[in-house]
């Protein structure tokens, strides 16, 4: 328990895991087991990261440290990068086969550039912000 920063209600935690399991099991169904339609994977996708990204942004940071400030900032932009990534997903199914200047081939993997991206931002800031929210206490 972080006292500056805005905690979640159970209901908002349940969607936030719920949204992060959505997503998870629409990539690994998507790349290994492509038995569903093939535009249920990229609804699954956004609406997992929609619930997560949407989650992890009611948390505010109510503090003065800077450095907290910048991995909220991080984190939300990782967010965004989960979102886009579910649009990106969704791409090909819409009529549109590529986006210029990012595109990959013929397999029209355009949505691993902002998925890598997010995961990363995701990954550096899950270990930096619980240490410099104790740091602060």
């Amino acid at each position: 328990y972080f006292p500056a920063m805005n905690q979640l209600t159970k209901t908002q935690i349940w969607i936030m895991n719920t949204g992060a399991l959505l997503m998870l099991f629409a990539l690994v169904a998507n790349l290994f087991f492509p038995v569903f339609p093939p535009l249920t994977y990229p609804l699954l996708f956004l609406a997992g990261a929609m619930g997560f990204g949407c989650m992890q942004m009611l948390q505010r940071y109510e503090g003065k440290n800077f450095v907290i400030h910048r991995l909220r900032r991080l984190q939300i932009l990782s967010d965004i990068m989960l979102i886009l990534t579910g649009f990106f997903m969704l791409l090909p199914h819409m009529g549109v086969f590529y986006i210029p200047y990012i595109h990959l081939g013929t397999a029209r993997n355009e949505w691993l550039i902002p998925l890598v991206i997010a995961a990363l931002l995701q990954l550096y800031t899950v270990f930096r912000l619980p240490n410099e929210l104790e740091k602060e206490q």
